[in-house]
């Protein structure tokens, strides 16, 4: 086999490796963590919980291009022309399977989007809300449609029975809720969601995961809004005003967007907001995200950069590779 050949096939037995070991190791800390995720606020719990979801495909791009790849490309011998065994390629299949995976899901996901934005944007008229930063657009439907649709420019819909329907500070209250998932990137969140790499939809824990990220990241925004100064009982009140509508007029699902109502924990969502308002707008620091960052980018760069784990790590991968 060549030597581009066999490193192809190298990268995609790290990326199955990476993405395997990752996600059975998540799977583990899921069981010991997810009554202490529960009790978190919502911000922090969506962020744990983003960041659990994305672990495996982490550390299968982490393990293929971040290590394996210097690794092969300084120590490998041009012409080797060594052939593969069973093992070896049951991990590059593993590998293949879940980059396939991920990334149909993000071109799909990515084209399915463009489709409901350009859609919704035949028609629609943009109007001026207070306080509101991002680009709003009056939906021409009779859906109570109230979402931030898009990844990279993302617009806010909002459907005519809603405007006309609800009260202005009732739907102030809607728009700050998008703008707290606009000032989030929760689009782009779920985006790289849907794209992940890795085994975790294939068990009931790895798809709570990500149902529970939804409803943290909705309960979230609705704190990014009080924070910002929405009344949390006006946020409640338009949720069942929402609710209301849709009963009559069902909402489309529409893909990456952050949608003020979708049915799911809806009445969660309204007994918090009446619970306890004071303690909900209080506003999250950004400063535990930017460590979580800093923690992962450093580790990445310092196994990247040191010479020392290429050797092991090279010696590793010719075991595999001649493993049976």
């Amino acid at each position: 086999m060549s030597f581009y050949s066999l490193g192809a096939l190298g990268l995609l037995a790290a990326l199955g490796i990476g993405s395997l070991a990752g996600s059975a190791i998540v799977l583990a800390a899921w069981r010991l963590l997810h009554g202490r995720i529960a009790r978190m606020r919502a911000a922090s719990r969506a962020r744990l919980l983003l960041i659990l979801r994305l672990f495996p495909t982490g550390a299968g791009l982490l393990l293929s291009l971040g290590m394996l790849l210097p690794a092969y490309l300084v120590l490998e011998p041009r012409k080797a022309g060594e052939v593969p065994g069973v093992t070896f390629w049951l991990f590059a299949l593993a590998g293949l399977a879940v980059a396939c995976r991920g990334g149909w899901k993000l071109v799909s996901t990515l084209v399915a989007t463009e489709r409901v934005v350009r859609v919704w944007s035949r028609g629609a008229r943009p109007v001026a809300l207070d306080g509101i930063a991002c680009p709003v657009y009056r939906l021409e439907t009779a859906a109570p449609i109230v979402a931030l649709a898009g990844t990279r420019k993302p617009k806010l819909f909002i459907a005519s029975s809603v405007l006309d329907g609800c009260e202005p500070d009732l739907v102030a209250a809607m728009a700050a809720h998008e703008v707290g998932h606009w000032n989030s990137a929760d689009n782009v969140k779920r985006l790289m969601l849907e794209g992940a790499a890795d085994a975790l939809p294939l068990f009931p824990s790895g798809r709570r995961m990500l149902e529970e990220w939804e409803s943290a990241s909705e309960e979230s925004a609705d704190d990014d809004a009080i924070a910002g100064g929405a009344n949390p009982e006006a946020l409640a009140e338009s949720l069942v005003r929402v609710a209301r509508l849709a009963s009559r007029a069902p909402i489309p699902v529409a893909t990456v967007a952050a949608a003020f109502y979708r049915g799911e924990a809806f009445e969660n969502r309204v007994r918090r907001l009446l619970a306890a308002p004071a303690r909900l707008a209080r506003k999250a620091s950004g400063l535990g995200r930017a460590r979580t960052l800093l923690f992962f980018l450093a580790a990445a760069v310092w196994l990247a950069a040191t010479p020392g784990v290429f050797e092991p790590l090279h010696q590793l991968f010719e075991s595999i590779v001649h493993a049976p």
